[in-house]
């Protein structure tokens, strides 16, 4: 079945150059999480984000409900979930991508209500054992507190900023939660502890974080659950082309740019833990990148048609990734100290306690022996890599590192075989796999399906079109589950292909 949404926002006109992407070129990813209470009810909950111009969009599939056939949960119409629009009107999104952890407000929210319910029941036995009273705790008749014991008591623990006190867990010690000068300072202690804790992400383990980057070549990382920007990561000097996370650290993100360098970040800790560029690196706009399936290395391509394998598992990148999980290095907490360093033992724990990024220059690979022309898209099979140029072809091919040693470049290639497509001589028109499948677009509305390990001989088994799909397809994204296929177009509409 085929479902065609209506477009949330408008773009500009189709722009095929060949020096600047496509204003309005979308991408698509597929998400499974289940925040939220109504979405219990779905058992799996898809979520798809687009983003064109300044606008980003979330998209959730409105399955039924999965309690016997948790398989389809990808089937079924799109829904609009939630929208952003950039503050910036001339930034323009080229790509978007789910990972790291938002926070987990509900679980939060349950700990500390039970806390605050225990230490507030403390705090009224405390009280009445120092007025020499028995203490007799009933729900029914909660025993009176003096103006004194009012006064008097310890902080309370804190949890989200309750707005009004029937928020709060009822307990039996009503009076407390009734007297107008406890309740101030609870709301105090509350809000204290609910910003403590939103500052910091290594307590969070909520649905996954949204980032998104495009020409101001700014990552902007969006908490869905909370709906608000938490966090900017600045450092590329030109538009952000592509972003990829690890498959083994979701915290570890890549991204591409056109200053012709990659750069490797860690969420967590808000800081670049690497960049890949210099004397033997791109030589124009790296326009695609991606992770090997073990992490310990990634791919990359771009318009100096040159396709690039950098090594993660190296003493320099390794280590940088480690010391940039510890938590010395979050966001405030590695500020200039106000006041004078006065000893050399203070100005190195002071210059100690800031995050050097590490600079890759010499990749482990490097070839222009695959493709001739841009190449726009890259992926790795495994050990093998598919990568996609603007000549109308994918090639499966393995890069040859038998002679891999340090400081030695390899750049032997085996080809395997050749997808050929047709009108699709636009640049930035991306692939995508899933279990050996293989999906592309093209300029005319077209989507192309093979078997990879299908006969070199056989043509496309499949051929999706419609009479209103007629733009150009700039990606294409299968479910996790493989039951549905995205796809996003330059005239602004969603396109979604579900299996019988």
């Amino acid at each position: 079945s085929l479902v065609e949404s209506k477009p949330v926002h408008k773009v500009g006109q189709d722009d095929k150059s060949r020096n600047k992407p496509c204003p309005n070129k979308t991408k698509s990813v597929g998400k499974r999480t289940d925040f939220e209470e109504k979405d219990k009810e779905y058992g799996v909950l898809r979520v798809i984000a687009t983003c064109s111009g300044n606008h980003v969009t979330l998209y959730e599939v409105q399955s039924q409900p999965m309690a016997n056939k948790p398989h389809e949960a990808s089937k079924g119409p799109l829904k609009v979930r939630q929208a952003y629009v950039d503050s910036d009107a001339e930034e323009i999104f080229y790509t978007c991508a789910f990972g790291g952890r938002g926070a987990n407000l509900q679980k939060f929210i349950l700990e500390q209500r039970a806390a605050l319910s225990s230490a507030l029941t403390d705090h009224f036995v405390k009280e009445k054992l120092e007025s020499k009273d028995q203490v007799v705790l009933s729900s029914k008749q909660p025993s009176p507190l003096t103006k004194r014991q009012r006064t008097e008591g310890s902080s309370l623990p804190a949890t989200e900023g309750f707005s009004k006190c029937d928020n709060i867990p009822q307990m039996h010690s009503q009076n407390i939660l009734s007297d107008k000068k406890i309740t101030c300072r609870v709301k105090h202690q509350i809000t204290k502890n609910f910003y403590q804790f939103l500052g910091n992400f290594y307590c969070f383990d909520g649905p996954q974080l949204l980032c998104c980057a495009g020409k101001r070549g700014v990552i902007k990382v969006i908490d869905t659950t909370r709906k608000a920007l938490i966090l900017t990561l600045s450092g590329h000097g030109d538009e952000v082309y592509d972003m990829k996370f690890s498959p083994i650290d979701e915290w570890l993100l890549l991204t591409a740019s056109k200053d012709e360098s990659i750069r490797l970040w860690n969420l967590q800790s808000a800081t670049c833990v690497a960049i890949f560029a210099g004397h033997n690196g791109h030589r124009d706009s790296v326009l695609a990148v991606d992770f090997h399936p073990l992490g310990n290395m990634f791919v990359s391509a771009g318009m100096d048609t040159t396709i690039k394998l950098w090594n993660l598992d190296n003493e320099v990148v390794s280590q940088a990734i480690i010391q940039s999980r510890e938590r010395k290095y979050l966001s405030g907490q590695n500020v200039h100290d106000s006041k004078e360093i006065k000893s050399q033992n203070e100005t190195e724990q002071h210059y100690n306690s800031v995050f050097r990024t590490r600079f890759e220059q010499i990749p482990c690979f490097s070839t222009k022996q695959v493709h001739t022309d841009y190449v726009d898209c890259v992926q790795f099979m495994g050990n093998l890599v598919l990568s996609k140029s603007i000549s109308n072809a994918i090639v499966l091919w393995k890069p040859d590192l038998s002679d891999a040693k340090c400081g030695y470049i390899c750049d032997k290639v085996i080809a395997l075989r050749e997808f050929h497509i047709n009108q699709c001589e636009s640049w930035f028109i991306r692939f995508h796999t899933f279990n050996f499948m293989l999906a592309v677009g093209n300029n005319i509305g077209e989507i192309k399906i093979w078997k990879i390990c299908s006969s070199p001989q056989k043509r496309h088994f499949a051929n999706l079109t419609h009479q209103h799909c007629t733009s150009t397809i700039r990606m294409v994204s299968f479910s996790p589950d493989g039951n549905s296929l995205v796809a996003v177009c330059d005239d602004a509409t969603i396109w979604k292909w579900d299996t019988n």
